[in-house]
This record gives structure tokens, C-alpha cells and sequence, in this order.
């Protein structure tokens, strides 16, 4: 019986799993996105973010019935338009491509510094006329809720 050369079979199994990858990298890269079909995803992110309003603050939930804000974007993501984000405001916030206020769509992310720390801590989901959608854990209102961006509190 022949000896086997583990290291070129290792080489060879690498290779192939390398290539596989790379095929199916290139197939997602692929897809072009339209601006109608971008548009539809908006309202689509969007439409499933409102149905959630009114759920509870629960720190580290994703859903379906708690959320903590990253995990309102996560889960509203991921059930509406099938995108896997990252798990926690500031990995998104790293992961997403940053627009002027000026540029702002319904559907964009919206990030806020609202601790002591230079560090994103909070993220909410642009809706139009000033208001967006986030899983709050204090305050006068808690919970999945419509925020204005002309509160005090999100002004800066």
C-alpha cells in the first residue's frame, strides 16, 4: 500500500475549499443592487422596525419579543431584507459606509456617542421627518420607540 502525503492532501483539500469560497464570494459580490430594489429594501427595513415598536428594553436581546438597540437593527435586518449585520452598535457602525446628515434616506442607521466614552453607543433606524426607531433603556420612555432627532437629547 502506497504511503499518503498528508501535507499535499492538506494542500489539496486547502485549495479546493479556497476555490469554493471564492466562487461563491464572487456570485454575492456580484449582485447588483438597483436603486429600486434598494428603495424596496428601505421601506422593507423599515416597515419590520415599526412593527416591533412597543417591545421591551432587554440589554443583549435580539428579538422577537426584547431587543437592545444594535439588536433591533440585527434582527430587523436580518427578517426584512436577509442582511447579516454585526452584533453590536459599534461593530455595525464599523461594518457601514457613513453619509452626510445631508444625504440622509429613510432606512439609514443612525449612530449616537450618548455615554462619556468617545466610543458609538447607541443605533437607531431613520424614518423620515426627523424621527427614527431604537430600542431605548432609559428615560421617560423605554422599549422599542419613535424618537425626534430634535430632542435635546440627540441633538449633539
Amino acid at each position: 500500500m502506497p504511503a499518503i502525503n498528508t501535507d499535499l492532501l492538506a494542500k489539496r483539500v486547502l485549495f479546493c475549499f479556497v476555490l469554493v469560497f471564492e466562487m461563491c464570494s464572487l456570485r454575492l459580490c456580484a449582485e447588483d443592487v438597483t436603486p429600486a430594489k434598494a428603495q424596496v429594501m428601505r421601506e422593507s427595513f423599515v416597515s419590520e422596525a415599526k412593527t416591533l415598536v412597543g417591545a421591551p428594553y432587554v440589554y443583549g436581546a435580539v428579538g422577537p419579543d426584547s431587543f437592545d438597540c444594535s439588536g433591533l437593527i440585527y434582527y430587523a435586518a436580518r427578517k426584512s431584507v436577509q442582511i447579516q449585520l454585526p452584533r453590536t452598535a459599534k461593530s455595525i457602525y464599523n461594518y457601514c459606509k457613513i453619509v452626510p446628515d445631508k444625504d440622509r434616506e429613510i432606512g439609514d442607521l443612525l449612530f449616537f456617542k450618548t455615554t462619556s466614552s468617545d466610543s458609538i453607543s447607541h443605533v437607531g433606524i431613520y424614518i423620515g421627518n426627523n424621527q427614527f426607531i431604537s430600542a431605548i433603556s432609559d428615560g421617560p420612555n423605554t422599549g422599542v420607540i419613535v424618537s425626534s432627532l430634535k430632542q435635546d437629547y440627540w441633538k449633539p
